[in-house]
């Protein structure tokens, strides 16, 4: 029986479920070598980079990591047609067969623990209604909005098919033998919105005295930190959405020096995402590999940021109300100042004058500098 283990991210956006819970249960593979068995990575990696996704677990050889609760809500995890849908559950690569086997069979009595807890029908691949047990690759197909194929590619690797994954899920969900047990410790309640830095600070395990601070700030161009109440808001918000200045006074040949001189991760599987992202395939960590990677990086520390003014948000013409927000505030329902009307005009297109926010672009409107949120969700298009 596969042991649930209680790694929760804290801070991670609240996502509400479309239907009052989950329809569907969405099943994922990493596709990083380096996992090697292990969520440490994974968890590691999604905790600093959570704005860009985030899922509900990751299956291991030891047992599933519960990083986001499917009570608390929803998850980023395969375009915005699952954000308010689907519980994300990622399978971890191992280097064995042994290993793989452990964990495949970790990963489904997860899908299926899900699927019984949430009364989730057990159809598999099937319809588009959002129910069911559902690929990664079969929502690229069915919904788009991600172009991920997974998690079939590996499964065939280790002599598994998509359709006796589909027989698996079926065959143990039939057996009874998967039970609805809580996790294996109390959890933290969530937290939505942080007020203090020091609180922050501590809750994700991180040095929160004033020295740690003052050199976070300087890192996220906070200058002549004294610690003052509008520099600790000021430091929050930007520990909760941005990340720290990239520049570096490194100047050797090592991608993993360099990589730890602007405090982000050195690790195998961070480089590989990395190498990805700019374009170097098949990335093995080579003396060549990690050069280029090297170059690439202190290249795009270099570039001068000129691209995104000329860029532009279109705000299609069948919304009615797209809600505005004063810089200042955080941007959320209840803060907002009050709404543009696309519908009115066929449409409406800005410039994008600064992006403060993970999904939230700062435009120019009749009553000057304003915020507006612009997730995949809402139907803005951004060029």
């Amino acid at each position: 029986m596969v042991k649930f283990i209680n790694k929760e991210v804290r801070g991670l956006p609240v996502i509400e479920w479309a239907k009052g819970k989950p329809t569907c249960v969405v099943a994922h593979e990493t596709a990083n070598n380096g996992d090697k068995g292990s969520y440490d990575d994974e968890i590691n990696f999604m905790s600093n980079n959570w704005w860009n996704a985030f899922v509900h677990t990751f299956t291991a050889e030891n047992g599933t990591a519960v990083v986001h609760d499917p009570d608390i809500g929803g998850a980023w995890g395969a375009g915005p047609s699952m954000h308010h849908n689907g519980i994300h559950c990622e399978l971890c690569r191992s280097s064995t067969k042994e290993g793989f086997l452990k964990s495949y069979k970790n990963w489904v009595e997860t899908l299926v623990h899900y699927a019984k807890k949430y009364d989730i029908p057990i159809v598999f691949n099937s319809g588009n209604k959002k129910v069911g047990i559902l690929t990664h690759h079969y929502v690229t197909k069915t919904w788009g909005g991600t172009t991920h194929v997974d998690p079939d590619a590996y499964l065939d690797r280790w002599g598994v098919s998509i359709n006796q994954l589909g027989n698996d899920i079926k065959s143990l969900y039939d057996d009874g033998r998967v039970t609805v047990k809580p996790l294996d410790k109390p959890k933290h309640p969530v937290v939505v919105d942080e007020d203090s830095i020091v609180d922050y600070l501590e809750a994700k395990d991180m040095d929160a005295s004033f020295d740690n601070r003052e050199k976070l700030a300087t890192e996220y161009g906070i200058n002549d930190y004294v610690g003052t109440a509008d520099q600790n808001i000021e430091l929050l918000n930007l520990l909760q959405t941005k990340n720290p200045s990239k520049a570096s006074d490194y100047s050797g040949n090592s991608i993993v020096e360099y990589l730890k001189s602007i405090n982000e991760d050195a690790s195998f599987i961070n480089r590989s995402r990395l190498a990805d992202k700019h374009g170097i395939n098949g990335y093995k960590g080579t003396a060549d590999q990690n050069l280029e990677l090297l170059n690439k990086l202190n290249d795009e520390t270099t570039e001068q940021p000129s691209e995104q003014k000329h860029r532009t948000v279109y705000l299609p013409a069948n919304i009615n109300q797209w809600k505005v927000y004063k810089l200042n505030d955080k941007p959320v329902t209840e803060n907002a100042e009050w709404a543009l009307t696309p519908s009115r005009y066929g449409g409406l297109t800005y410039k994008i004058l600064d992006e403060p926010y993970p999904n939230v672009v700062t435009i120019m409107t009749s009553r000057g500098k304003r915020n507006i949120y612009v997730a995949w969700d809402t139907g803005a298009v951004i060029k």
